[in-house]
């Protein structure tokens, strides 16, 4: 029997609208070395059934018995996950028929621990309604991630060695864990981002009570602010990059808590630093990649 080369990682949770559709993107590819390992979040909706209407061995499905968040269940699927490459795909996104085989192909020609492409952006309908502009990350550079983030997770196919020498992703975050391990993996592993747009990314509206949205942004900013102190002390963040990091961290803080003082703390962190901030090459580099993407 041959050995699984690819591994293709999918965590749901509800996700009976788009995950027949994702399923079927990853079904016809091009590449057919592949397995496809599925963990739901213990889903109320159809989503369980509609994967196993597919009559496809190469799809195994794994049921958690509550919804324990994406970061559990995707190192859950780990164990699972046969392949020397893991390909991750988010429940509603698509890939292209070419994206295993391009991917696969470049990584074993150029020895790539972590390949990332540009992306399309579709709609409910699976329209395209945009692209992505992302800065390339190097050794430099790749700590600004922690202010706009290029490597799209459902685009990365990464080696399964790379991933395990970490331990899978940090459980400690529950938004941000993608990030976190990208930050991790730029020291000691060759990172790469191609130009080819292999995988369309959804953006739609979400179905979660304002209410909900509010705790959820509030509680993202609180991670990205742990995230951001755990990495600001390392001897490999630059002191450009640092500046505009903790900028940002001062700057959450006060979103949160929408307190004077902080914003006061603001205003002299800019005057003490602006030079540093206003005439710095990365600040102009990621307002430029913000403003692109938004276009």
């Amino acid at each position: 029997m041959k050995k699984i080369k690819i591994s293709v990682l999918i965590t749901t949770f509800n996700s009976q609208l788009y995950i027949e559709e994702t399923v079927k993107s990853i079904l016809l590819q091009n590449y057919k070395n592949f397995e496809v390992i599925i963990v739901d979040n213990n889903s109320v909706d159809e989503t369980v059934n509609l994967i196993k209407n597919f009559k496809d061995t190469r799809i195994k499905i794994k049921i958690l018995d509550k919804n324990y968040g994406q970061t559990f269940a995707l190192n859950y699927g780990l164990k699972f996950c046969k392949g020397d490459y893991i390909a991750r795909i988010d429940s509603d996104d698509l890939a292209m028929p070419d994206r295993l085989l391009k991917q696969i192909n470049l990584m074993e020609k150029e020895n790539i621990d972590l390949l990332s492409t540009q992306v399309h952006y579709i709609n409910s309908k699976s329209k395209i309604i945009g692209k992505s502009n992302f800065f390339k990350p190097n050794k430099s550079n790749f700590y600004l991630l922690l202010l706009s983030n290029p490597i799209a997770h459902p685009s990365i196919m990464i080696k399964k060695k790379i991933i395990l020498k970490e331990k899978g992703y940090n459980q400690n975050y529950y938004y941000w864990q993608d990030i976190d391990l990208w930050i991790k993996l730029f020291n000691n592993n060759k990172v790469k981002l191609i130009d080819n747009r292999l995988t369309k990314i959804r953006i739609h509206k979400n179905q979660i009570s304002k209410l909900k949205l509010s705790t959820i942004d509030k509680n993202r900013k609180m991670e990205l602010i742990n995230l951001i102190t755990e990495h600001e002390k390392s001897k490999y963040l630059p002191k450009k990059i640092k500046v505009l990091i903790l900028l940002k961290k001062e700057i959450l803080i006060f979103l949160i808590n929408k307190k004077i003082k902080n914003f006061f703390k603001i205003l002299v962190y800019l005057v003490m630093n602006i030079k540093n901030i206003f005439f710095n090459k990365f600040f102009f580099i990621t307002i430029n990649i913000n403003l692109k993407n938004r276009l």
